[in-house]
């Protein structure tokens, strides 16, 4: 999974959380810029299926429907991961706008920041990586 497939799996949890919170307006109207910077002609459509997800994640999350909140966190994982493929410039943009989110989510909501370890190694090369401590004892 390369860098801008690891923000777009990081950011879609955040945006769909922030869907159904007081950060609703803060969501849509920064992912409508982005869009309509990278993506002019699509910034009025992004904006309706961006309510539509809204609406959608409400009554499933009302319905305790696990399954379709998984779908539609799915579903903006890749149109965000297709913006970021087709222009890679709108990655500090979006990343910006993650950090503003994850700010604007309630404290009892906030994701826990996960850890991405990636390494590249060549020839007789050794990788150690951990996420907090790591003992090493090679000889």
């Amino acid at each position: 999974m390369d860098e801008l497939e690891q923000l777009a799996q990081a950011a879609a949890p955040v945006v769909t959380r922030v869907m159904v919170t007081e950060g609703w307006a803060l969501a849509r109207s920064g992912l409508i810029a982005l869009w309509r910077r990278f993506h002019p002609g699509q910034g009025e459509s992004i904006g309706e299926e961006l309510d539509d997800s809204r609406d959608e994640l409400t009554a499933a999350r009302d319905a305790g429907d696990e399954s379709a909140v998984a779908g539609l966190q799915n579903e903006w994982e890749r149109r965000l991961a297709r913006l970021l493929r087709r222009d890679a410039n709108a990655a500090p943009e979006l990343r910006q706008l993650l950090d503003e989110l994850r700010a604007a989510l309630p404290a009892d909501d906030a994701p826990t920041p996960g850890v991405t370890l990636n390494a590249r190694a060549s020839g007789h090369a050794k990788i150690y990586q951990a996420g907090r401590d790591m003992t090493i004892t090679d000889r």
